[in-house]
């Protein structure tokens, strides 16, 4: 499914959430992650969330922080067209190579410490 005449959206589910579901899309030969927020499933504290994630993420740029590329709205969703992260996210990556070896802890602490002072 095309979302824009250049970003099309994979049958490939890659996340859920409350109130979206992020799936795998493409634009030429990038792959990204498309997040797709049903607006019937919003009310207006949810919408105000929304806005806030997508005003931060707009206005961020780090190598430690999923990157924005745009949004597109239409009278159903609102899609926002992200990164592709291709080993999926932290929480999955510990899940899977529990118990992590300290090395590996370190770094991500150190990426995450990163990423948080961006945010500040």
């Amino acid at each position: 499914m095309f979302i824009s005449k250049d970003i099309e959206i994979e049958d490939v589910e890659i996340g859920a959430g409350s109130f979206a579901k992020v799936y795998r899309g493409k634009r030429g030969e990038e792959t990204l992650a498309v997040k797709v927020v049903k607006k019937e499933k919003l009310n207006a504290k949810i919408l105000e969330a929304l806005e806030s994630e997508i005003n931060i993420q707009s206005s961020i740029m780090h190598q430690h922080l999923v990157h924005l590329h745009g949004i597109i709205r239409d009278p159903e969703s609102i899609y926002l067209v992200m990164e592709y992260c291709n080993l999926g996210d932290l929480s999955k990556y510990i899940k899977d190579n529990f118990p992590l070896q300290e090395h590996v802890v370190l770094n991500f602490i150190s990426q995450l410490s990163r990423g948080m002072k961006t945010l500040l």
